[in-house]
C-alpha cells in the first residue's frame, strides 16, 4: 500500500482489508490527498499561464494581475464591535454581555437561587 501508485475504484470492499492495512491507508491518505491537490493546482496554474501567454501577456503583467487580484480578495470585512459586559462572575471575573447563550456560571448562579440582577456590572 505504500508504493504511492494505489488506484482505487469508487467502490472499495473495506470489509476484505485487514485492520492493519486500513490503519496504513488512514496514515497515507492525508499525504496522498495533499500531493493530488498540489498536482491539480499546478496543472490549473499552468493552464491559466498558457492562456495568458496566448493572449499576449508577459510574466510581469501576469504577476501584476495576481497581486491586484490577491489584494482585492483579501479585503478585510468590517468587524462587529464587541458587546460591553453587563454581567460579571464574582468568583472568576468572567463577563457576559447578555447576548447569546447563558454561560455555565450564570446558569449555576440561577440554579442556586441567585438572580441575574445580582451579577450586573455597575
Amino acid at each position: 500500500m505504500t508504493d504511492g501508485n494505489c488506484t482505487a475504484s469508487k467502490s472499495i470492499d473495506l470489509e476484505s482489508i485487514s485492520i492493519e492495512e486500513l490503519r496504513d491507508l488512514y496514515r497515507e491518505l492525508p499525504g496522498v490527498i495533499r500531493a493530488r491537490e498540489n498536482a491539480e493546482r499546478t496543472a490549473r496554474i499552468e493552464r491559466v499561464l498558457a492562456a495568458a501567454k496566448a493572449e499576449g501577456m508577459n510574466r510581469d503583467e501576469i504577476r501584476a494581475l495576481r497581486t491586484t487580484l490577491t489584494a482585492r480578495d483579501k479585503k478585510k470585512s468590517p468587524r462587529k464591535p464587541t458587546q460591553a459586559a453587563k454581567y460579571r462572575d464574582p468568583n472568576t471575573g468572567a463577563t457576559w454581555s447578555g447576548k447569546g447563550r447563558k454561560p455555565a456560571w450564570v446558569k449555576a448562579h440561577e440554579d442556586h437561587g441567585g438572580s441575574l440582577d445580582a451579577l450586573k456590572v455597575e
